[in-house]
């Protein structure tokens, strides 16, 4: 079933009728300001907050009413291709997957990439607007820009990242991209498991992805 995109500041929605949702690989759980999301042909009835995610913080960051989120657990159940090109996830896909790159790993899609000629895995994330790598992949890196990110909670919540040049290259394509560092809380814990980092739109404009039976191509 194809599914058409809409992007705001960079990240995917889709529209089938019940407001926007919030398309979030990151996260592992979907929420609905109805209590029920009807996605892909199947109404589930899922929480309208989990903790501190909430589409209050989204419709404020975003500028429009927010009316969910599509979680992991809903958008990979079944396999599922994600073009940024073409404007399109296509759920059910049974097309051709392209070359292996990496595998979900406790319900997250993971790659592996070079990061300025390091071999690393990472996490990539429909609901990142910013890539972030770890603190010490950061140091002596060219200062390319400060900007402002979403933080999850209540609305207005905000913070302040640097993002350096880096260079990644995965699949044979080679590109450049501004990442700040994972927080403090983050990088730690990520490291134990062996990710280097939490990559957003810069990985998905360079690269169709396919997700099937737990694993995670570069499509064709």
């Amino acid at each position: 079933m194809k599914h058409k995109l809409t992007f705001l500041k960079g990240c995917p929605f889709i529209d089938y009728g019940e407001g926007l949702m919030f398309i979030d690989s990151g996260m592992s759980i979907s929420i609905a300001d109805k209590g029920a999301i009807g996605f892909d042909g199947v109404t589930e009835r899922v929480p309208q907050e989990y903790g501190p995610v909430n589409t209050l913080v989204l419709s404020d960051w975003f500028g429009q009413p927010v009316a969910g989120v599509i979680g992991g657990n809903l958008l990979m159940r079944n396999p599922i291709m994600i073009d940024y090109q073409a404007g399109l996830i296509v759920t059910h896909y049974d097309g051709p997957v392209g070359t292996m790159i990496g595998k979900t790993m406790t319900g997250y899609p993971m790659v592996e990439l070079s990061i300025d000629g390091s071999r690393c895995q990472c996490f990539i994330d429909t609901g990142a607007q910013y890539s972030y790598i770890q603190p010490s992949m950061i140091k002596g890196k060219e200062f390319r820009e400060r900007v402002v990110d979403c933080k999850w909670g209540a609305p207005g919540n905000r913070f302040q990242a640097d993002l350096h040049s880096t260079h990644f290259t995965c699949n044979g394509v080679e590109y450049e991209v501004s990442c700040g560092a994972l927080s403090t809380k983050d990088a730690p814990n990520l490291n134990r498991i062996g990710i280097s980092g939490v990559i957003g739109k810069d990985f998905f404009d360079h690269h169709t992805i396919v997700i099937k039976n737990g694993a995670v191509y570069a499509g064709k």
